[in-house]
């Protein structure tokens, strides 16, 4: 159970930094474009 509840935090944690890369990379751009 451990185990399972500790690749589900990483996961998560991968998951949440993606995004918000993806965020950042989106908000980059628009002010790119907009600038």
């Amino acid at each position: 159970v451990d185990v399972l509840v500790h690749v589900v935090v990483e996961v998560v944690l991968v998951v949440l930094i993606e995004v918000e890369v993806v965020v950042v990379v989106v908000l980059v751009k628009v002010e790119v474009v907009h600038g």
